[in-house]
């Protein structure tokens, strides 16, 4: 069980402070709650029932810093997983999404990122879906890696692309 003021990731909801756990009735039925606030966007309110371990799977303790920064020395030597088949590649990389594991989110970055970079030198674009999931997952890790170390999700952007480039070398 989490405590109240502890920083988690829940799902595709991003990085969240649990601000406190408390009892709220619902639809009649009264039941003990996590009440999460999204970091970038303070006018969310998340609740999270405590019993639900469908839902309590989904909730994860964030980097600490070390490990933060471990993943972004290590982002440069996640493989590709790009795959052909339109169909099968959507179904993975959302799939890769929806796990939201740390690890299959730069996969999935680094992947698309340097498909995109492909596709532009021949003068062509992503499809929709996969420029879709690339957003969600930079949106995920950055925004958790930034929680974690204290920096700008801006500023995680930069270091991936710059740990990208230093990896095509």
């Amino acid at each position: 069980m989490f405590e109240a003021g502890t920083m988690v990731v829940y799902g595709k909801n991003g990085t969240c402070r649990i601000e406190e756990i408390a009892e709220k009735k619902f639809s009649g039925q009264k039941r003990t709650y996590y009440i999460l606030r999204p970091v970038h966007d303070q006018g969310a309110t998340i609740y999270v029932p405590v019993d639900n371990e469908a839902a309590g799977k989904r909730m994860r303790q964030i980097l600490s810093q070390e490990d933060a920064r471990r993943l972004m020395e290590e982002i440069s030597g996640t493989p590709d997983a790009w795959i052909a088949n339109e169909k099968e590649r959507k179904e993975v990389f959302q799939q890769m999404l929806n796990q939201g594991g740390r690890r299959e989110l730069a996969m999935l970055i680094r992947t698309i990122c340097h498909q995109k970079k492909c596709l532009t030198g021949r003068g062509r674009k992503l499809h929709a879906a996969d420029e879709q999931v690339f957003k969600e997952a930079k949106k995920l890790l950055y925004d958790e890696i930034s929680v974690a170390l204290g920096v700008d999700e801006k500023q995680v952007e930069a270091y991936v692309v710059r740990r990208l480039k230093e990896g095509e070398k």
